[in-house]
């Protein structure tokens, strides 16, 4: 058992930052920021793990989504109980990211552009889409990282 059972928590934000960090940045980098570079898109995936892994730490955002899931009496593992923990993740996240790259791309006064919106709901989509459908994975993943003892 990896790290005798700890850092569970921390390493399935440090697996869903990586597997979001590469899917949005090649998605996402094409649409907002052509024509597409390998080697900025390699960073800005590099910028978005680290980003959203430290984000995660600081508010661990699947836990709660995972409370509210349970509350709402929803199975574990089921189509229901991921999308609705997945969605607190995802708007979570969705804010740190869009606020980090306009302000870092466009400065503190241009964070309200009429294009900040319309990023917001492309991007809020397409990471709740990502995040649902990896969850099996990284959920697979820290299965066999931290197997259920006997």
């Amino acid at each position: 058992m990896l790290f005798n059972g700890r850092f569970k928590s921390e390493m399935r934000s440090l697996l869903f930052s990586t597997f979001m960090g590469i899917l949005m940045t090649f998605t996402i980098d094409p649409i907002f920021a052509p024509p597409f570079n390998f080697f900025a898109s390699l960073k800005t995936a590099l910028t978005y793990i680290l980003l959203t892994f430290v984000a995660s730490l600081i508010f661990p955002s699947s836990k709660y989504g995972e409370l509210l899931a349970k509350k709402f009496n929803l199975e574990y593992g089921k189509v229901k109980f991921v999308l609705v923990s997945t969605t607190v993740t995802t708007v979570y996240l969705t804010f740190v990211k869009i606020i980090y790259c306009t302000i870092v791309n466009s400065g503190f006064s241009n964070a309200l552009r009429p294009d900040f919106l319309k990023n917001l709901i492309i991007t809020l989509v397409l990471d709740f889409i990502y995040r649902a459908s990896i969850y099996p994975l990284v959920m697979k993943i820290l299965g066999l990282l931290y197997p259920e003892r006997e």
